[in-house]
């Protein structure tokens, strides 16, 4: 074979197993099937341009009938990125489709503009002999902002985000004449909302509002005093959105009053009548509350009827509780979420125990507790440790409890599984559930009175098993047993 014969069929096999080059984008509509195939072939892929609506709140991108072998990228812009780690988002077919639901209010990168989708084929050099053609059919939808629904200050409305909306809902106002401070309260909440606050257009996302509220809060709130005001346009036009940051997949309920002032709605400081339950498992049930310390969601448990509180002191990260930051809700509904309702502080912590107390100081909105309020509280077992296969309950609120930032109550049953000793103390281990949310919730023997406080779990390499990891009550200092007991 001659020199040049060689070097030529060298030259064809290194072409046909380099990856092929992209195609260019095809220009695309949104709302339209579009149908396309891509080869199993390293390289191979299928690219979409799309133009986002200035008004858009959400992009759906759908990928069907791709049998389970192809994926989809997406990214803001006109060109694909270098890096495949640079898209912004992606989701692999199972089965035979593959979604993405973006909204402005939860994604960063999402804007208006160019959009681009990427379809490809997942690990072709995985297959052999011959390859496919995968046909599929992609889809992108835009939702673009509703007609934002007046409101009066001064009053309550009733309302509700949708999904099919962007997961929001908007209103307009007018600023009151001579208004000296406005707030605008989520005074009622099904689930954890956040509130986004503009004078010059509704806002899209928080960079879009001039004022925001976007805690794991459901009850949000925001005050806008005199200085705030002076950045309100000629008109006195105001733009509220209530958004949902979870993406709940059903219609969200909620309360807002736009109130001229910086003084709560008398509607926002009343506190609910808390029932006294007679039967030591619904004691136990109501006196289990979730705590909300800044970014952190966690659990604690009423152990004084005046509203003294057990709980984990990794819960509480840096925060002291002395200017408003550490919130208290209470579950009057094992059926939905909590509900926020008051303010605590600590008094006691211990950071080898991972232990804190707490003290309810008021109400949500700093409203000192009424004359003779009483919380559900219960009963600690200080006179002895669990034994080896005794029963335990554990009650909190853990995060894959439920769907959203936060979940309904969880009841679980497992035994005292073993003892570890470790330099901090003892602790207990069991096999009832625990994860991360129930951190400072409740762990009860079978007379439903709190032995321990969970704290951590710890699970095996395939996370078939998992072991919850509790402080015993009978670690706690003297100082604070004497002060959960202390009688009135």
């Amino acid at each position: 074979m001659s020199a040049t014969r060689a070097l030529l069929l060298a030259t064809l096999a290194l072409a046909l197993l380099a990856p092929s080059q992209p195609e260019a984008p095809v220009p695309s509509q949104t709302s339209q099937d579009l149908h396309g195939e891509v080869t199993e072939t390293r390289g191979a892929a299928r690219f979409y341009l799309f133009q986002i609506a200035d008004d858009a709140v959400q992009v759906d991108v759908s990928l069907r009938n791709a049998e389970g072998d192809v994926e989809l990228l997406a990214s803001c812009g006109d060109a694909p990125p270098e890096r495949d780690e640079d898209w912004s988002w992606g989701a692999q077919a199972e089965g035979d489709r593959a979604t993405l639901s973006l909204t402005r209010h939860t994604e960063s990168d999402l804007r208006s503009g160019p959009f681009l989708v990427e379809v490809r084929p997942v690990d072709p050099a995985g297959h052999h002999g011959a390859r496919r053609s995968l046909p599929f059919t992609l889809r992108v939808d835009a939702v673009r902002l509703s007609a934002p629904r007046a409101i009066a200050p001064g009053r309550g409305v009733d309302d509700a985000t949708a999904p099919e909306a962007g997961h929001r809902r908007d209103f307009a106002f007018e600023l009151p004449a001579h208004a000296s401070a406005l707030r605008v309260d989520l005074v009622a909440a099904e689930r954890d909302l956040d509130l986004l606050l503009s004078s010059q257009a509704p806002p899209l996302d928080r960079d879009g509002a001039q004022w925001s509220a976007a805690t794991a809060l459901g009850r949000e709130s925001l005050v806008l005093d005199a200085g705030a005001l002076k950045q309100i346009s000629a008109g006195g036009r105001l733009y509220l959105a209530v958004v949902d940051p979870s993406l709940y997949d059903a219609p969200v309920k909620f309360r807002v009053v736009v109130t001229p002032g910086a003084a709560p709605p008398a509607e926002a400081l009343a506190l609910p009548a808390l029932a006294q339950p007679a039967t030591p498992r619904e004691r136990a049930l109501a006196a289990v509350v979730e705590i909300v310390a800044g970014d952190n969601v966690g659990s604690g448990t009423l152990v004084r009827d005046d509203g003294l509180i057990l709980t984990a002191r990794h819960v509480l990260g840096d925060l002291t509780g002395e200017r408003g930051e550490i919130t208290v809700a209470l579950d009057l509904d094992p059926t939905a979420v909590t509900r926020d309702l008051f303010h605590a502080k600590v008094v006691e912590s211990d950071a080898g125990l991972d232990l804190a107390l707490l003290r309810i100081t008021g109400g949500l909105y700093d409203q000192p507790l009424p004359k003779g309020y009483r919380f559900p509280a219960c009963p600690v077992a200080f006179d002895g440790l669990p034994q080896l296969g005794d029963e335990l309950v554990t009650i909190g609120f853990p995060e894959p409890g439920g769907i959203g930032t936060r979940a309904p109550v969880m009841y679980s049953r497992g035994v005292v599984a073993g003892f570890e000793r470790e330099k901090a103390g003892l602790r207990l281990k069991t096999d009832a559930f625990v994860a991360g949310g129930s951190s400072g919730g409740a762990a009860l023997d079978a007379g439903f009175r709190l032995v321990g406080v969970p704290l951590f779990t710890m699970s095996d390499s395939d996370r078939a098993a998992t072991l919850g990891f509790l402080v015993p009550v009978m670690e706690l200092p003297k100082t604070w047993r004497e002060r959960i007991e202390a009688r009135d």
